[in-house]
């Protein structure tokens, strides 16, 4: 899979640019925080950026000594950094064997370190347990949390970390980690297919890879290929409807996305950010999303914003997601 052949194996690697200085500028300080949080949507590479930074941690400034960390904590079989999967350690008493462990000094590395994934599934007594842990942390151990739901974290965990959002994959950085690929797997891909990817993969890293390796199945390189094999995942489509108020046109879309693997939250964070973007454009600003001028009036633009807003915070808590845009499409079309 190329997601797992060129995920991001050191600092200067990391595809998300931001992250990427937020990681540069902690290490070059002395003060290293015992307890780090790592908040963002699937696919933004939290993991990868979890074992880099426990890689340049762990280092103890001995060559040969440091090449073994390194090797160790790439293929998993490191004794002094543990991966530990939220979903699946849930309780207090897979908190309580943390502890016990968490007393012994490092074996071979500088620190003890502690990966803990999908941190939000832990319950609330496991929650507590980890409290205690991150409130007087031994000297020798580092905590990285990492969730895509930052929102069932506890205040009191968070307080306790040192946060680091990776939001979503901006346009110029999966243009980027898609030119590395391409170089090392000796591809040729046009500048319009990589833009056509970047904007067709829900701002995500590993989607992107993903969408690539159908394309490349599918012998879809060519853009005009790419185009048609992507389709209805073209989130141009649903602005294009609703600038001429085609809502059973739209609605269709919709069902036609999400059926092809879409993620209706993403569409409508996609959708706003357009939106806020087309907004600048009307008011003579240079937006940093790029998009394509539509036929929108400032006024319906802020009927939109407001309607998608509104079908965001919906759709957080909707049992069906795609009803709260589809009753935003409604609204807009029959009383704009």
């Amino acid at each position: 899979m190329l997601y797992l052949t060129y995920r991001p194996r050191t600092v200067d690697e990391i595809d998300n640019s931001r992250v990427r200085v937020v990681i540069q500028n902690y290490l070059k300080t002395q003060d290293v925080p015992h307890a780090w949080l790592f908040t963002g949507h699937k696919g933004m590479g939290k993991t990868s950026v979890a074992r880099i930074l426990a890689k340049e941690l762990c280092q103890t400034g001995e060559a040969e000594v440091d090449a073994q960390i390194v090797t160790s904590i790439e293929n998993g079989s490191s004794a002094d950094v543990q991966e530990i999967n939220g979903a699946d350690n849930t309780g207090i008493d897979d908190v309580r064997k943390l502890i016990e462990d968490i007393g012994y000094s490092p074996m071979v590395a500088k620190y003890r370190m502690y990966i803990i994934d999908e941190v939000h599934m832990l319950s609330t007594s496991a929650f507590n347990g980890l409290l205690k842990i991150l409130e007087e942390p031994p000297a020798h151990a580092i905590f990285i949390l990492a969730t895509t739901a930052i929102d069932k974290i506890p205040a009191t965990i968070q307080s306790r970390c040192v946060r680091v959002d990776f939001g979503t994959a901006t346009v110029s950085d999966i243009l980027l980690m898609l030119g590395r690929i391409e170089k090392g797997e000796k591809l040729h891909i046009s500048s319009e297919t990589k833009q056509l990817i970047a904007h067709n993969c829900d701002r995500s890293f590993r989607d992107a890879t993903k969408l690539l390796e159908e394309l490349i199945a599918q012998d879809a390189l060519e853009f005009e290929k790419a185009q048609t094999y992507i389709g209805v995942r073209s989130k141009d489509k649903l602005l294009a409807y609703l600038v001429q108020k085609k809502a059973p046109e739209a609605i269709t879309w919709l069902q036609e996305y999400a059926q092809s693997g879409g993620d209706v939250k993403l569409l409508i964070e996609d959708t706003i950010k357009r939106l806020h973007a087309l907004m600048l454009i009307k008011n003579g600003i240079e937006p940093d999303y790029p998009v394509d001028d539509m036929n929108f009036t400032p006024a319906q633009i802020a009927k939109l914003l407001k309607l998608m807003h509104e079908a965001y915070l919906v759709s957080k808590n909707s049992p069906v997601p795609s009803s709260a845009i589809q009753v935003a499409i409604i609204d807009y079309c029959q009383n704009t």
